[in-house]
């Protein structure tokens, strides 16, 4: 039973990793929700009490990995990110025409 545990526990932590990397690569979270992530660390970290009181250690192992792999993701959105400055649009090089003079009329 505890190999079964291990196992599923493995399989449900990795699933984070290709996120992981993309958010370590691009310094980008955007698309992860602050609610996504505070009720998935909430859930994680109930799932790693409950495998704490039953010393389990499928549970407890599964939950501390994905826990801690949150917590990068929690890190990486939390952490402040340099302004983005845009290029302004280039000014052309011939002025904006002149309207023509007016003339009085007499």
């Amino acid at each position: 039973m505890t190999a079964i545990g291990l196992l599923a526990g493995l399989l449900t932590t990795i699933c984070w990793v290709p996120q992981l990397a993309r958010s370590l690569r691009t310094r980008s979270t955007g698309d992860l929700s602050w609610g996504y992530l505070a009720v998935l660390a909430a859930g994680l970290a109930l799932w790693l009490t409950y495998g704490i009181l039953l010393a389990d250690p499928a549970i407890v192992a599964s939950n501390v990995l994905a826990l801690g792999s949150v917590a990068v993701l929690i890190a990486i959105k939390s952490a402040p990110r340099p302004a983005v400055v845009s290029a302004a649009a280039p000014r052309s090089a011939t002025p904006a025409p002149r309207s023509a003079p007016r003339r009085d009329a007499a």
